[in-house]
């Protein structure tokens, strides 16, 4: 491949090599965070998992940010919307999916997220911001027909009926973030995100400290958490931002076709979860539904 930009994405962004090795970077290290979540919870609470990763990760977005854009804006306003972003597209999310993940397995964990698009058509329809209509109805239907088909499988194949919809409920909190995001006043994109972190990990705190470890966790699971924090949550949110500014989000949002196969490949051979006709089923039909409502109608010729 060469260094030869493509077609631009939009005004001063452009796709090249360095465009798809960033994408690759982070599709290996989020494919690989629901691996090691599976590995932080044979010793750990998933609440104290989650709330670990979100201050990690805010340990590191914070300083980065903070040398690249500058001071942080002051108002109260910041906070306030940080605290929702926070909330919405960070917190309840990670809490929903790594509870569910005592459960279900990582590789179909990574598919019910995957699907978070779809809850961001609904809602922007529902919000009037963008209609659905015909491709992208059809698109919609088919991925959710894919989400409802692992949540019926989860529930009949071992893991309980709630663990499974927590799972697919993450989709839904990722989706309000974004809507969230849509509304958010003209702040820095990178110092929202790393302000959301610190909301995040700071509301999260007292569920944190409630469910400490008796005694030091093994190596294992302490490295797992870490590598949340620090590599798959805090600097993964500052390099998707550098590759939104320089290939645009249209993009960076195609980590989404590619995420749930390398997570279903770690899972199969660190964890030895396998790929039934259900699983495969349930990608087919949510990538397939992601990239319906990718289509664009053909305009009549005149």
């Amino acid at each position: 491949m060469s260094d030869t930009p493509a077609r631009p994405a939009g005004r001063d962004t452009v796709i090249d090599a360095k465009s798809w090795a960033t994408m690759a970077v982070l599709v290996v290290v989020w494919g690989s965070s629901f691996l090691f979540i599976s590995l932080a919870l044979e010793s750990l609470s998933p609440w104290f998992v989650t709330g670990a990763r979100l201050a990690l990760a805010a340990a590191v977005a914070w300083p980065l940010t903070r040398a690249v854009t500058g001071p942080f804006p002051r108002g109260a306003g910041f906070w306030l919307w940080s605290c929702l972003y926070g909330f919405l597209a960070l917190a309840l999310p990670f809490s929903l999916y790594t509870w569910g993940q005592q459960e279900v397995p990582s590789g179909v964990v990574a598919l019910f997220i995957t699907a978070s698009p779809l809850f961001v058509l609904l809602l922007s329809h529902l919000a009037g911001d963008e209609r659905m209509t015909g491709l992208r109805v059809a698109g919609f239907l088919t991925g959710f027909l894919g989400v409802g088909l692992l949540v019926l499988r989860d529930a009949s194949g071992g893991a309980s009926l709630w663990h499974a919809l927590a799972c697919a409920a993450s989709g839904l909190g990722f989706a309000l973030g974004s809507m969230t995001v849509r509304f958010m006043p003209g702040y820095h994109p990178l110092q929202a995100t790393a302000a959301a972190l610190v909301a995040s990990a700071v509301m999260y705190l007292p569920l944190t400290l409630a469910h400490l470890p008796q005694g030091v966790p093994p190596a294992p699971a302490l490295i797992a958490v870490c590598v949340l924090g620090l590599a798959q949550t805090g600097a993964a949110q500052v390099l998707r931002f550098v590759l939104i500014r320089r290939s645009g989000a249209v993009f960076a949002s195609s980590t989404s076709f590619l995420l749930p196969l390398w997570a279903l490949v770690l899972g199969w051979l660190f964890l030895g979860e396998r790929l039934g006709w259900a699983e495969a089923a349930g990608l087919v039909l949510i990538l397939g539904g992601l990239g319906i409502t990718r289509l664009r109608r053909a305009k009549p010729k005149r």
